[in-house]
């Protein structure tokens, strides 16, 4: 769907339009709605040639309540469908293919007018047609200008979408609608939705070894990496089991409680000579964090289910996600699909799959990690040298191996590493309790020590605006370069205990750190100290060097600004330290604007807005430094940015008329800003 080029869609959608408007509803005629071997019929249109506007493909033919047999064979009638020699239709629409084709006829256009009036929950209720083939017909006559339906026509993709289990169609539609915050169009929003579908989808079954074994048993079958089962089941699931594909995933239960991710990479054969009962061997993917008894989760595929070898429907797999996946698994739909859809794990081939790449290019472990912060004042590319960095962890097959994040005061623990987060529990009552997720950090090192012939990063941009140590905990130690796990089947050098999960955890070696420090911020001197000994430090400095030839030309005026730079870092460098000087990013933009008007109103606007505003930071509020470093003392009255308030003698006479008896030298300096200035290339060329 997000290949299709959207000029075509959305030119396919007029054509549509045109051919079927609202009015042509209520006098179409059964051949004009279906008929077999004709591309121009409402049924032809709808599934055939919209399609790239929202697949509707596969299914009966039943779901249009009638359709046009391109076979004459004699069909027996049953309770729910009925056949005349040319069609075929539901028994509950009539007794006739008339009959039947006006019930459809009315349903398919109060349908586009519900959809026109945005009667969502109405389009839900109507029953005579499919549900995806009714809400197709409803996408196409909604308001375009104001869109209430998107092209997304499988429930299971809007419920992963939303994360609403069990919600009424017109419900997830909403819910969706609501999530387009950056406004997109209706269609690639769409592919937006089922880009995050083709992610998170996966087929995955629950196997359980339950009252049947010993614990024992279960323990020896679990070592050995064995999944058996008796081979006839009730519901087919002993069959289910035996005739899975090479490749399956399943997730493993002792009784209730969850212990692995599995995926089967043998055929089944028998457990014992001439028993009932098989067996099949498989991988781990992925061991429990979590093996509590699963509570109050009535469903088959849950471990507590009468079942053994279950499969998780496709419309349950939000449900699946939040009562097992993420509490006990620490993953989420979109990690389990990426890793179940590896190639070399999917093969129905019967056969046994092959042994994983090697771990290592070349044999070798990974070089050691690097701890890098990028640090200077503002505006000196500090982000800019992350992004830059970034290229280098996207690899020749597209993944983007690196994760950023910003730090800030209330960054915790909980976020960068695990914690535990509330969930509404699917009980009655609705009771809330607690579940362990994962962190950023934590998730992408276990995708590092999952592919370690790959470099993976994470980069944090404001690294000195959290708290260090409320943050980090103990992985301040753990991200040392020589405590890092080598990943070369060694034992890591240094590990902790997680306090949240209690498993046992390491940095890898192949995960990089970057972060960059605003040295202007006053929260430095907090967390120099914790991060010096970790990390390299590599200063990102104002370079002025990287403005020369740029200048502003104005009313017969050129404003030079690299001198201007230059001028005001230097005095900056005087007053207070290089550490707040002011960086050359803030006029790189300039560069992009035609000279002229349009750059000196940008010029303008920078030193309105982030210059000035920076300075008083600077100096908390000293306006007689500010005015030294814009060259105001050196300036004509009309050229000053900053100008000295009215003489103190005449202030006192102002502000206290003659009864006073204080001397001009109580009152506190005013100073005034020129708006005047900002408009008056003079006040610039004035600084240098």
């Amino acid at each position: 769907m997000s290949n299709a080029n959207g000029q075509e869609r959305y030119q396919l959608w007029d054509d549509f339009l045109r051919a079927w408007p609202t009015e042509r509803l209520l006098r179409m005629t059964l051949d004009e709605y279906t008929q077999a071997g004709s591309k121009e019929t409402f049924t032809y249109w709808i599934e055939s040639k919209l399609d790239k506007l929202g697949s509707i493909w596969g299914g009966s033919a039943f779901k249009f309540g009638i359709y046009s047999r391109d076979s004459k064979e004699s069909k027996d009638n049953d309770t729910t469908r009925r056949y005349s020699e040319t069609h075929g239709w539901l028994t509950k629409l009539g007794t006739t293919a008339e009959e039947a084709f006006g019930r459809v006829r009315s349903a398919v256009y109060n349908i586009a007018l519900m959809a026109q009036a945005g009667n969502l929950e109405g389009i839900d209720k109507e029953d005579t047609l499919g549900d995806a083939y009714k809400w197709k017909i409803a996408f196409h006559y909604q308001q375009r200008t104001t869109p209430c339906i998107v092209n997304i026509f499988i429930p299971a993709a809007l419920q992963i979408f939303t994360n609403l289990p069990r919600s009424p169609i017109a419900t997830l539609q909403r819910a969706a609608l609501q999530q387009n915050h950056e406004q997109l169009n209706i269609l690639e929003f769409g592919d937006k939705i089922w880009d995050n579908w083709e992610r998170k989808k996966v087929a995955i079954w629950k196997l359980s070894h339950g009252r049947g074994f010993t614990e024992a048993e279960r323990q020896g079958y679990k070592q050995r990496m064995i999944a058996t089962m008796e081979g006839v089941t009730k519901d087919k699931q002993g069959p289910h089991f035996t005739n899975a594909p090479i490749g399956t995933v399943f997730y493993l239960c002792h009784g209730n409680s969850p212990q692995r991710i599995c995926q089967f990479t043998s055929d089944a054969d028998d457990l014992q000579v001439g028993s009932s009962w098989k067996q099949r061997h498989y991988r781990v993917l992925r061991e429990a964090i979590n093996i509590n008894p699963v509570k109050n989760l009535s469903k088959k595929w849950a471990p507590g289910g009468v079942s053994t070898f279950w499969h998780v429907p496709e419309g349950e797999l939000v449900e699946f996600e939040q009562f097992i996946l993420r509490p006990y698994f620490g993953i989420d739909l979109a990690e389990l699909s990426a890793i179940a859809n590896t190639p070399e794990y999917t093969s129905a081939a019967p056969r046994q799959l092959e042994e994983p790449e090697p771990k290592f290019q070349n044999n070798q472990p990974p070089v050691p990690g690097k701890n890098i912060i990028f640090y200077g004042p503002p505006g000196t590319g500090k982000t800019y040298q992350l992004h830059k960095k970034q290229d280098s962890y996207i690899g020749p097959d597209g993944k983007r191996r690196f994760l950023s994040v910003t730090f800030h005061q209330s960054y915790g623990y909980e976020e960068f590493m695990e914690g535990l987060r509330p969930v509404l529990d699917d009980t009655a009552d609705g009771q809330v309790r607690y579940e362990i997720r994962k962190g950023a950090f934590l998730d992408l090192c276990e995708r590092a020590r999952r592919e370690p012939h790959h470099r993976f990063a994470i980069f944090i941009d404001e690294i000195n605006r959290g708290n260090v140590s409320k943050i980090f905990g103990e992985l301040i130690t753990l991200i040392e370069t020589d405590k890092r796990d080598k990943l070369d089947g060694s034992l890591p050098p240094f590990t902790v205990q997680l306090p949240y999960s209690g498993i046992e955890f390491s940095v890898p070696a192949n995960l990089d750190i970057y972060g960059s420090m605003n040295t202007a911020d006053r929260s430095l001197a907090l967390v120099d100290t914790a991060l010096r000994r970790r990390f390299e430090f590599i200063p990102v400095m104002p370079n002025p060097d990287l403005l020369a030839g740029m200048s502003v030309t104005w009313q017969e005026q050129e404003i030079d600004l690299q001198a201007m730079l230059t001028a005001i870092n230097e005095r900056i460098e005087a007053l207070y330290d290089r550490d707040h000087t002011i960086g050359h990013g803030y006029f790189m933009s300039l560069g992009a604007v035609p000279d002229g008007e349009a750059r000196f109103k940008e010029l303008a606007v920078i030193f309105r807005n982030k210059i000035l505003p920076l300075l008083e930071e600077y100096f908390f509020e000293d306006w007689q430094k500010i005015q030294l470093v814009l060259g105001d003392n050196q300036k004509s009255k009309q050229d000053q940015f900053i100008q000295t308030g009215e003489d103190p003698e005449a202030a006192l006479t102002s502000l206290f008329s003659n009864k006073h008896t204080l001397s001009a030298g109580t009152l506190r300096p005013r100073f005034n800003q020129q708006q005047d200035a900002f408009e008056n290339p003079l006040a610039y060329i004035g600084i240098y």
